[in-house]
């Protein structure tokens, strides 16, 4: 998947950050990489959709995109991933309010996996995300 060149933020690697008031194609790029994470863990529905409406502050996505431009000044869009506003009522490891940002998930191409680009992004999540969680897989 290809996109108009997009600015990296910080150091982390994360080239986008995208809110119900992003650009569509942008919401639309996270919107397919949720359809690849459902089909590849065969989750029933999709986990982002472009047209959801909630406030900014529920949910954040990020995508990641390739370093170097490719033909067109374009970049390959490689990842994302999903933060959503949660409320839990089940006991939470120590220093975990009930409200936080949880990750929903997350989904880099085949090719870019074991890269560290989540390892790069993962100081930046915590820092702007606070408080976050990462709740385990069922």
């Amino acid at each position: 998947m290809w996109h108009p060149e997009m600015p990296r933020i910080h150091d982390s690697g994360i080239s986008a950050i995208i809110t119900p008031k992003s650009p569509k194609s942008f919401r639309i790029a996270v919107e397919t990489l949720a359809y690849y994470f459902r089909r590849e863990f065969s989750y029933d529905f999709c986990q982002y959709c472009a047209e959801e409406g909630s406030d900014e502050s529920e949910h954040r996505a990020y995508l990641w995109t390739t370093a170097r431009a490719a033909p067109y000044n374009q970049h390959a869009i490689i990842g994302a991933c999903c933060f959503r506003k949660r409320h839990y009522d089940e006991p939470l490891p120590p220093g975990v309010p009930a409200d936080c940002y949880a990750l929903q998930w997350i989904w880099f191409h085949p090719y870019e996996r074991r890269q560290g680009h989540l390892t790069r992004a993962l100081p930046y999540f915590q820092s702007s995300l606070r408080p976050t969680y990462c709740r385990r897989s069922l």
